[in-house]
């Protein structure tokens, strides 16, 4: 419940924590059963807040017009890896209140739409390529072909890169942009 009064200072900040749980049916979220995996072994989670769906999976205005920012804390079994829209704010630690379980802290500082907000769970791998600048994230059965197929194209990416720079302006996203910066498979 927010307090009857609010400071009137200028610039005062007022932060508001939701705790939220969805189901199996959000139509943004596509729950991957073993068998639809690479591995055949783990379940994985995709989400997809095309047209209007991620208030499906989170509360909010579901409109382009209405960008936040947002932070998400995540336990996952230690075998899975979490991946989102946001900065990864640190490795992830171990759940002191269960030791099978890994959390994973986001931190989105630019504001975004909610179609901007994704998320994958999975049973992935993780490369680091070009100076530890760019991740590549994979099952582990795919892994060794991304991280081939990412070099066969760099020099496309960075051309591309340039140009959006050129017509965008400096990019603000938190990472540098140099010549041998690739593109994200997934999120990093």
């Amino acid at each position: 419940m927010l307090p009857k009064t609010v400071s009137t200072t200028c610039n005062s900040i007022c932060c508001i924590q939701i705790e939220y749980q969805t189901n199996p049916s959000s139509l943004a979220l596509y729950w991957l059963t073993p068998e639809q995996t690479a591995d055949g072994k783990h379940h994985f989670l995709l989400s997809n807040n095309k047209l209007i769906h991620a208030r499906t999976w989170f509360p909010c205005q579901d409109t382009p017009s209405v960008k936040f920012t947002y932070s998400a804390k995540i336990s996952v079994p230690k075998h899975f890896t979490v991946l989102m829209s946001a900065h990864l704010e640190n490795e992830p630690k171990e759940n002191p209140e269960d030791s099978t379980l890994n959390v994973y802290e986001f931190r989105q500082m630019h504001p975004v739409p909610s179609y901007a907000v994704v998320i994958a769970v999975g049973s992935l791998e993780k490369r680091s390529i070009i100076f530890k600048k760019s991740n590549i994230f994979a099952e582990s059965k795919f892994i060794n072909e991304s991280f081939e197929n990412m070099f066969r194209v760099m020099n496309m990416i960075n051309k591309m890169m340039a140009n959006a720079i050129n017509m965008c302006g400096t990019y603000t996203w938190g990472r540098k942009i140099h010549k041998y910066m690739v593109a994200k498979m997934l999120i990093t």
